[in-house]
């Protein structure tokens, strides 16, 4: 953190240029200390549960709640990745009572309305905080997909919760970083370095704010884009230092990024991998020439991706 500040890409020009509310030059922990905007409630437990609720009870008449809204937009992203993948094959005709008994199961009210509160600014009309990358879609598509690799790597229910809380927020940072999520083109080499401080500001949103997550779950936040052999951020860790919820949040977060329209292109500049396009690319990225990625998770993908369920090592990946 202070090496970016001390290098010009905190410094006060460029944190303006990301819009508002603005990022003070300093530590992200002190952030919410300083923000005015955030502290008036922008992420404050009570007051989005209460602006949420409030919103659906008098708009909608009270038909639907937040909770089923919640489960509608689960829905439409396990519908949307099983007209993509396999993963989700074993749910088709069964798919709303699966999505009723996670949500139930997992305990996840108590963040719904957080969710709703950050994609109501997905759907305004045209403003200049608007986040055309519907970042909370990617997070509950993340999550899903996730929660099945968990599933299939034997986590068993506690431990899946604490998986569900930390991939539901995971890119909860990028919220106040809309203007460069909006940006058309490639990314500078600020606006890149700038971006990557979303997994620390998220952690900081979710620290505190209220939400009482558990440690794990705050740990795949700001760890999901960290990387085996060293190179992730933000905090270089390596190997077995990265937690195996970090992990599988990181591998769920790839894979299913790759397979997502992106506002702005990625490194290769290519969009829209296929399937198996995308499975290739981790697959080379979890090779020990490379050790980008936990070799475990990305094997889980590959036999997710597979009407058998067979494990890679048995049979080979195609």
């Amino acid at each position: 953190m202070k090496k970016l500040i001390e290098t010009g890409v905190l410094s006060e020009k460029a944190i303006e240029a990301i819009g508002k509310p603005k990022i003070r030059a300093g530590d992200i922990e002190r952030l919410v200390r300083y923000d005015k905007v955030l502290q008036q409630g922008l992420f404050l437990q009570e007051e989005i549960n209460e602006k949420v609720r409030q919103e659906f009870s008098l708009g909608l008449n009270g038909r639907i709640t937040p909770e089923i809204a919640f489960g509608g937009y689960c829905l439409s992203v396990l519908k949307d990745m099983q007209q993509r993948t396999k993963v989700f094959d074993e749910l088709k005709g069964h798919t709303e009572e699966h999505v009723k008994q996670l949500v139930g199961c997992l305990n996840l009210e108590r963040y719904i309305p957080l969710m709703l509160y950050l994609r109501k600014n997905e759907v305004l009309p045209e403003s200049e905080s608007k986040d055309k990358a519907s970042t909370s879609l990617h997070n509950i598509s993340v999550t899903m997909l996730g929660l099945k690799m968990g599933e299939m790597l034997g986590l068993k229910k506690d431990e899946l919760r604490v998986l569900a809380f930390g991939l539901l927020h995971h890119d909860i940072g990028k919220s106040l970083l809309y203007k460069i999520i909006n940006k058309e083109g490639a990314l500078s080499e600020r606006e890149r370095r700038i971006m990557q401080l979303h997994p620390e500001i998220g952690e900081t949103i979710l620290s505190e704010m209220g939400y009482g997550l558990p440690k794990e779950s705050l740990e795949i936040v700001r760890w999901h884009h960290e990387k085996m052999n060293g190179s992730g951020y933000p905090d270089g860790l390596r190997g077995e230092a990265i937690p195996m919820y970090a992990r599988i949040a990181s591998g769920a977060d790839i894979f299913y990024a790759l397979l997502e329209d992106r506002t702005y292109p990625r490194e290769s500049g290519k969009t829209n991998f296929t399937v198996k396009e995308a499975l290739n690319h981790m697959i080379e990225n979890s090779s020990p020439e490379s050790s980008l990625l936990d070799r475990k998770v990305v094997d889980c993908l590959v036999a997710l991706n597979r009407e058998s369920r067979e494990w890679p090592e048995k049979t080979g990946y195609y």
